[in-house]
């Protein structure tokens, strides 16, 4: 395959650095064993094993779910679709399997309703646009010191199994343990940004909690920014932000059983109430809790009144983006930007071009961008 022909055998990366390359193998590193579906190759440029899979069943086919990594080893996967392969249907497929299988970037060369689908429907930490005149998206990565934000984040309904907060750069290291005083709290205790549904939480701590969510959000829920150039004349365009969970049909699912206090559930409902992700939250309810459905009523928030959630969650897990079940939060207070990572996407999109006006006015008006509604 031409695709994996180039680049030089080296054994050290000072070798690589020293000639400005980029595509280099370490020689002799193995391959082996051979993952079940692949083909060894060995290019004639470099000769290091590397191994593929050709995805040809159906009409749109994919990689398999789970993919194994296989670090610092060469594995290419190439899906071949029968359709077209800006085809919506088959862009929403592939949308899917990313949003289960949350690699951290996606390259995407093509027209731009299949960059716009795509990046509604999925919640990357990193897009590339480009296309395939002269212009290509060949890599990845991001520059944080050019506004291009870049992250790790599990597949979302997983996310708790592996981290405590995702990775965000650039962020400071010691925010991911930071917390809010408790003066400062009790200072916020009164703010009017509180919205009227979370009336009836008790503990004062909590209530300053929810207006210090309710400021940053007003403040960094405003749509995208825009990249800066950082005196380079071929930057490329970027724009990047809190973003909505993907505009898939697949809502957060937030579970309150019977004893769920209004106080914990509190933090992790008013960042939907207070966005334009409203209409992508579903909270669902024990009977016997009245605090909640009390709070719940009029607002205007899908709520599912039912005793045995797990019946529902069995059937209708892989329909829903997120399952939150509601836990005591007790009394650390994360900082804000923390908090929210856990509920929504953030991260960049950019264009390979520099300068590129049309695709800053076509991306900053994208719904995808997480925006503050005080209503």
């Amino acid at each position: 395959m031409n695709l994996l022909n180039g680049g030089d055998a080296i054994t050290s990366s000072s070798e690589s650095l020293s000639t400005s390359a980029f595509a280099n193998l370490f020689d002799g590193h193995p391959i082996a064993p051979l993952e079940e579906g692949y083909t060894e190759i060995r290019p004639a440029s470099h000769g290091q094993p590397c191994a593929y899979r050709l995805n040809l069943d159906g009409d749109r086919p994919l990689p398999k779910d789970n993919l194994d990594e296989h670090w610092r080893q060469v594995y290419v996967d190439v899906s071949v679709p029968n359709v077209a392969v800006n085809d919506p249907e088959y862009v929403s497929k592939l949308a899917s399997w990313l949003v289960r299988n949350q690699p951290i970037s996606l390259a995407i060369n093509g027209d731009s309703n299949m960059a716009m689908q795509l990046f509604e429907q999925t919640g990357q930490v990193v897009y590339s646009v480009g296309d395939i005149h002269g212009a290509t998206a060949l890599t990845c990565q991001a520059r944080p010191q050019d506004g291009e934000v870049f992250g790790e984040f599990p597949p979302r309904k997983e996310l708790g199994k592996y981290t405590k907060f995702p990775m965000v750069i650039p962020s400071p290291p010691a925010g991911y343990n930071a917390q809010y005083s408790s003066a400062h709290l009790l200072s916020m205790a009164e703010n009017d940004h509180i919205p009227a549904m979370f009336q009836d939480v008790k503990d004062t701590e909590r209530r300053g909690y929810l207006a210090v969510l309710a400021n940053y959000l007003e403040d960094a829920a405003s749509g995208p920014k825009e990249g800066w150039r950082n005196g380079m004349e071929d930057a490329r365009t970027c724009l990047y932000g809190l973003q909505r969970p993907p505009l898939s049909g697949q809502p957060t699912v937030v579970r309150c059983d019977a004893h769920t206090s209004l106080d914990d559930a509190a933090p992790i409902l008013l960042p939907f109430v207070c966005t334009n992700a409203k209409d992508q939250l579903e909270v669902s309810v024990h009977p016997k809790n009245q605090s909640v459905i009390k709070a719940l009523e009029g607002s205007g928030v899908s709520t599912v009144i039912e005793e045995d959630f797990d019946i529902r969650y069995e059937k209708e897990i892989d329909e829903w983006y997120n399952v939150v079940r509601v836990e005591t939060m007790g009394d650390e207070y994360p900082l804000a930007a923390q908090w929210i990572s856990l509920y929504f996407p953030l991260g960049h999109i950019k264009s390979t071009k520099s300068n590129d006006r049309e695709f800053i006015e076509l991306f900053q008006n994208s719904q995808k961008w997480l925006r503050y509604d005080s209503n």
